[in-house]
């Protein structure tokens, strides 16, 4: 399987090229750690014709099976990772029966990084799951799946270590620390507003803290009791209907204003819709 993996790198690479000509920032879907070893290749590679790759804070998304030596290799060339810790609980209980004890305990190795001063942040992919940044810290927090099994304590962070990573590490991973991540005179007054301090609560109790109210720079934009912004689960084909529904209204407003100009149609069956990142889930195994 390595081999083939190997096969494609010089597709892989092309796009690491195209990405470095333009100055943008690479973000690559690398959920099993030979997908994760793929883009470590093509980074070394890449670094070696453009000594400033760290500059353009390369991230893995997910990351999920990243070994130690990956992480190491990572942190060495500037890159960073956003986790789906969430599958911690979420799936936890079936990657002990897919991976066994061991491997299912090091996924989303959050104080890995943490050990290895990499900046990481925090991602929930919804509509797989709701968008419920409190439960996700509790998630990197806690490690506790459906079943109530702590899996990987060794990988649990502190709790502020996790507020770090859906705020100050979320806005240097988009070039944005200047602006956001944290509050400080001639930054965005984005913040939010809880029902307690997270720093205070009992680390289980994390996911029962609400927002309280959002402002976003200096106005208020939610003011509420209820978890923010997803509050109670939906499931995919209400969210899948949802945004067919905006997404046909958004092409009626754009035929409207631009009347000579056939938009294009909606596919039903979703075929052709992407979800914002390619998918590299390959696993050694």
């Amino acid at each position: 399987i390595l081999d083939k993996v190997k096969d494609r790198d010089g597709v892989a690479m092309d796009n690491v090229r195209q990405a470095l000509d333009r100055d943008a920032q690479l973000l690559a879907h690398c959920n099993g750690d030979a997908a994760v070893e793929q883009f470590l290749r093509c980074l070394e590679n890449a670094q070696r014709q453009q000594p400033n790759l760290a500059a353009l804070r390369p991230v893995i998304i997910h990351g999920q099976l990243m070994g130690k030596d990956q992480m190491e290799q990572a942190s060495r060339l500037g890159a960073m990772v956003s986790f789906f810790v969430a599958h911690v609980y979420h799936w936890g209980d079936i990657h002990l029966q897919n991976l066994g004890a061991k491997r299912a305990a090091a996924i989303s190795p959050a104080k890995a990084a943490l050990d290895l001063g990499m900046p990481f942040t925090f991602h929930q992919d919804t509509p797989v799951i709701p968008c419920d940044m409190l439960e996700t810290i509790w998630c990197a927090v806690n490690r506790v799946t459906k079943n109530g099994v702590q899996l990987g304590p060794e990988q649990r962070i502190p709790v502020y270590e996790a507020l770090k990573a859906v705020t100050v590490h979320a806005a240097w991973q988009y070039g944005e620390e200047k602006e956001k991540g944290s509050l400080a005179v001639g930054k965005q007054a984005n913040l939010v507003r809880l029902s307690a301090n997270p720093l205070e609560v009992r680390p289980e109790a994390l996911r029962e803290v609400s927002v309280v109210s959002t402002w976003k720079q200096g106005e208020a934009v939610y003011q509420g009791e209820k978890k923010f912004p997803c509050g109670e689960w939906i499931s995919l084909r209400e969210s899948y209907e949802m945004t067919m529904r905006e997404l046909r209204d958004l092409l009626a407003s754009l035929q409207a204003e631009y009347p000579d100009i056939t938009p294009p149609s909606v596919d039903e069956t979703g075929s052709g819709c992407g979800n914002g990142h390619g998918h590299g889930n390959g696993n050694h195994e």
